[in-house]
């Protein structure tokens, strides 16, 4: 699985413009406040890290799946030709036999779901049958998986964001992102230089005064992982006309920690 790399970089070639980012209005960045998204991110007492890690890292992609499958129809090789995200940053997928491959955004993008549900569904990975261990690579391939959702985060914030805000659904897609940037620094899954492209955004909402009711994202009990079920249903590309009354409930099937939204009218 080591030739699944998607790369990034900046394209240095063409002139810098100076770029719009309306995702930094303090306004739309008021949300949950972080001390109690740390609840959900910090690793309850006796709790297996991997089995925590795992748990995590599940939620985080179909919370991310979910988000994206509200602009997919908008995401296109029309408007979307280059995989790209802030700072001029492109994403190159990189195949088998190392050859890089010119994606559209909607190609890359599935790539990435393809290559995480693959990871979902590897009982070797994400082992869900009592007895069973984590392999000896689940931090490797585990960091692989959350490299790329940040990514398609990282896209939707240059590219969908607007669309986003028509549909009343940026605070969701900042409760997720805030949520993935305090667990991936938590247990230092990726590199600083990995999420560079949304420094800035990191920094007002990891600063940000709280003075807003927060959106409601209450946890789960933790259950004993053994007679767990599947870790979850295959990628579903949801349409920009889904319910608003539960987002996201993508918690794995033992009844760990997930992140839910109840109600759009609660991010006020």
């Amino acid at each position: 699985m080591e030739w699944l790399m998607g790369k990034g970089k900046k394209n240095d070639k063409k002139p810098v413009i100076e770029e719009k980012k309306p995702y930094l209005d303090i306004e739309l960045c008021q949300q949950r406040p972080i001390f109690e998204l740390m609840k959900v991110v910090r690793m309850p007492c006796k709790m297996d890290l991997k089995e925590w890690v795992a748990t995590q890292t599940i939620s985080l992609f179909h919370n991310v799946n979910l988000l994206y499958g509200t602009v997919s129809e908008f995401c296109t090789a029309e408007t979307c030709p280059v995989m790209q995200g802030p700072c001029q940053t492109q994403y190159t997928w990189v195949e088998e036999r190392g050859k890089k491959l010119k994606c559209t955004a909607p190609q890359y993008i599935d790539y990435v779901m393809t290559f995480c549900q693959k990871c979902v569904s590897n009982q070797e990975l994400f082992p869900t049958k009592y007895a069973q261990f984590f392999a000896d690579n689940f931090f490797t391939e585990i960091k692989k998986v959350l490299k790329f959702l940040y990514h398609v985060i990282a896209h939707m914030y240059y590219a969908h964001f607007a669309r986003l805000r028509q549909l009343d659904l940026h605070l969701y897609l900042n409760v997720v992102f805030k949520h993935f940037i305090l667990f991936v620094r938590e247990y230092e899954l990726l590199d600083p230089k990995e999420t560079a492209s949304l420094d800035d955004l990191v920094k007002l909402m990891l600063n940000e005064k709280q003075t807003d009711a927060p959106v409601e994202v209450p946890t789960a009990p933790v259950t004993p992982r053994s007679n767990a079920a599947s870790p979850g249903p295959p990628v579903v590309q949801a349409k920009n006309n889904f319910q608003h009354q539960q987002l996201v409930n993508a918690s794995r099937s033992n009844g760990a920690a997930s992140i839910r939204f109840s109600s759009i009218q609660d991010c006020g």
